[in-house]
């Protein structure tokens, strides 16, 4: 699976993408990280972090950090705790 940090104006997301065998993406959808951003933000690197079955996302603008689990099995998120704001 192929996960991207949304940081549009509004809602941030991670974007979900199942990597195929000839090498193109399938859009699984998004998944809210619970921060918000105004497009360029404190975060506006836009970082994700994959260890083992864990994600962590930062979110611009709202200063936290977001962690979910992965599901192997089909790339879902899973909201693993409320988001940490620093600062």
């Amino acid at each position: 699976y192929l996960y991207s940090n949304n940081n549009p104006a509004g809602a941030n997301s991670v974007g979900r993408f199942r990597i195929e065998a000839d090498g193109s993406l399938t859009s699984l959808g998004a998944t809210p990280t619970g921060g918000n951003s105004n497009g360029f933000g404190f975060f506006g690197s836009q970082r994700i972090a994959v260890t083992g079955n864990f994600l962590y996302a930062t979110n611009a603008n709202s200063q936290s950090l977001s962690g979910f689990t992965i599901n192997p099995a089909n790339g879902d998120l899973t909201s693993a705790f409320t988001p940490i704001v620093f600062g």
